[in-house]
């Protein structure tokens, strides 16, 4: 053991002079092993200061089985309200019933500021981990758990458990749904230490702040500013490609070289159409994973998108460009995805038309348009399956994505030809930079578009939202 730890410390004393680390707030073992949270003045800190919480997650034990690891969150009760309890969502644990290949992670060995405390995964619900403490409003505490999460194949997602959502002054313990995605949380930071075997790669959405490699295995360190969930992908036998673009840094993960390259030329694309349209990528970091997900237009996690094979290089392109948008429209900008989809889903695929837009000219934006997105609204479909429903309302994820992406692009860029394309941009960009880091609302895009047009809306998106 001691020998163990010594090369742990050699290991990461060369992390920490050749990679230059240290400015990102290296933390020792022991202080894991204890769970508190390291004092230094770093970036962490300052996000600290930001009001958002700070999550550390340290992954140490990889097998062809499973990975361990311990989860740090300091966080603070702002609901203004006493609760009663405090709840985890381990939304992986409701996600392999749709394909995604996304694995349950087990919660073991809760702590609060060091005191050990009861816990349950709720008996109806498994995503649900209820944490028995009576936490006070404006309290401040260190909340740490263990996990273990199964491996297998050459390739397993990892979303792992998170703090749920306080709203009224309750905990949202909605039911999981498949078609939710990607985790429902309030905006925090985190960063993630991981030893690993040489045999595996592990992506993730954050930036890469210090990688160490000797005989033992690796050592890798990343962190993420504005997260709502912390999903990893650990693969055996993929090619890892990067490139930097634009000041993002581009990771691909696919079956080969020139897959991964072509992902990578695909992302490049997609983000300076979307940056020409007037939404730039809001993050340092992207990982595109090649994966059958079992969602028709892919899987969109913080700082990472995981997509199928697709033979038509165009579709591909446009597929990628909503997943990169929902960065922006889903992960910059929070909204409920149980009760307002289309926040997500809608915003992002207007986006993408706009970027299309730029990318191949005013004619073949009106081809497309009339050809496959606004006969969407002419379509006959279930009573209630309209833009603004419910996921409770949609019977599968065809039909949610058709509803949700050509309807409601119809439905916004019918708003856009209103009002002209500049005022609608600046109500978009509004609408993004206000609620930046939040839990948006439709009250929050109607102010922003009455704000930019000097006329309301609201009238017209509750039509066509129950249309």
């Amino acid at each position: 053991m001691k020998k163990a730890l010594k090369r742990a410390a050699v290991v990461l004393l060369i992390v920490v002079l050749i990679l230059g680390a240290a400015a990102g707030g290296l933390f020792g073992y022991a202080a894991w092993r204890r769970g508190s949270v390291p004092q230094e003045v770093s970036q962490w800190d300052m996000a600290l200061d930001s009001g958002r919480d700070v999550m550390r997650v340290r992954l140490e034990n990889f097998s062809a089985a499973d990975v361990t690891g311990m989860q740090v969150i300091s966080t603070e009760n702002r609901s203004g309200a006493d609760l009663e309890e405090i709840v985890l969502r381990a939304f992986a644990n409701g996600a392999e019933s749709l394909g995604t290949g996304t694995r349950g992670v087990d919660v073991t060995n809760v702590y609060v500021n060091d005191e050990a405390v009861s816990f349950a995964f709720d008996q109806e619900d498994p995503t649900v981990v209820r944490v028995a403490y009576p936490w006070k409003a404006g309290e401040e505490i260190t909340l740490r758990w263990h996990i273990s999460a199964p491996l297998s194949g050459d390739q397993t997602l990892i979303s792992l458990p998170v703090l749920g959502v306080v709203q009224d002054g309750a905990w949202r313990t909605d039911a999981w749904d498949p078609l939710v995605q990607s985790g429902f949380a309030q905006a925090f930071d985190w960063e993630i230490w991981m030893e690993y075997n040489h045999d595996i790669d592990v992506a993730f959405g954050g930036a890469v702040l210090g990688y160490g490699d000797d005989p033992s295995g690796r050592i890798s360190q990343a962190r993420m500013l504005g997260a709502r969930d912390v999903t990893l992908l650990v693969t055996r036998g993929r090619t890892l490609r990067s490139r930097e673009a634009a000041g993002v840094k581009l990771a691909a993960v696919a079956e080969g070289y020139s897959a991964a390259e072509a992902l990578l030329d695909q992302a490049e694309k997609a983000l300076e159409s979307l940056a020409q349209a007037g939404f730039a990528y809001p993050f340092p970091a992207l990982t595109i994973v090649q994966m059958e997900t079992g969602y028709e237009d892919g899987y969109a996690c913080s700082g990472l998108i995981a997509l199928g094979k697709e033979e038509n290089a165009e579709a591909q392109l446009r597929r990628m460009t909503r997943l990169i948008a929902r960065q922006t429209f889903g992960v910059l900008v929070g909204s409920d995805p149980w009760q307002e989809p289309w926040l997500s889903f809608t915003l992002a695929s207007t986006a993408e038309l706009m970027a299309y837009r730029h990318r191949k000219g005013q004619l073949a934006f009106e081809a497309r348009f009339f050809d496959e997105i606004e006969v969407a609204s002419r379509l006959t479909r279930p009573y209630g399956v309209t833009v603004g429903a419910g996921i409770e309302r949609f019977g599968g994820d065809t039909e949610m994505t058709q509803v949700l992406r050509d309807q409601g692009a119809a439905m916004m860029l019918g708003i856009e030809e209103a009002m002209g394309r500049e005022a609608f941009l600046a109500a978009m960009q509004a609408y993004t930079g206000g609620q930046a880091h939040q839990i948006a609302q439709r009250s929050a895009l109607e102010n922003a578009l009455e704000q930019a047009a000097g006329s309301s809306f609201a009238g017209y998106l509750e039509d066509e939202l129950s249309f």
